[in-house]
């Protein structure tokens, strides 16, 4: 049982160590102490037909954590419409983005870090290497497909 145990101890030595989640760590530290690491990338959102959104992506492919930072980006009404996070994988066909999240933004209760608003991301599948996040606006609740026809931001990795 040693033996087994000493084996798995190493295995699990190579895992991702996830950015702790306790109820005292805020949103603001688990986002800071994310973008502090020398292995996370970020990526300005770019406002897209005509939109006017501003910000940033900050990802980490070994962790698998993301979090969005908007400037500008509208507070919707969760009853009529809600945000949704798409990522492009380049590991997945463009046809199949990875479902980021649907995501609500409420000014009064939003988290505010450096005047953007913050929203970590809850991807629901592993993402290899991200090569473009995009947010679009759906029905309530999201969906498993977007037609893409209302797309207020683009991330797009150089």
């Amino acid at each position: 049982a040693f033996a087994v145990g000493g084996t798995l101890g190493g295995w699990r030595g190579a895992l991702p160590t996830p950015l702790p989640e306790t109820a005292l760590e805020s949103v603001e530290t688990r986002y800071r102490s994310l973008a502090a690491m020398t292995d996370t990338t970020r990526v300005d959102w770019a406002p897209n037909a005509g939109g006017d959104v501003a910000g940033h992506v900050v990802w980490n492919d070994r962790l698998q954590q993301w979090f969005m930072a908007f400037e500008r980006l509208p507070a919707n009404d969760p009853k009529v419409e809600q945000y949704q996070l798409w990522i492009f994988d380049a590991a997945r066909s463009d046809d199949h983005p990875v479902d980021g999240g649907v995501f609500d933004l409420a000014v009064d209760s939003a988290v505010q870090v450096d005047g953007m608003t913050l929203v970590p991301v809850d991807a629901k599948l592993t993402v290899n290497r991200a090569k473009m996040f995009a947010v679009t606006v759906e029905a309530p609740g999201g969906g498993v497909v977007s037609n893409r026809s209302r797309l207020p931001g683009l991330a797009v990795v150089p």
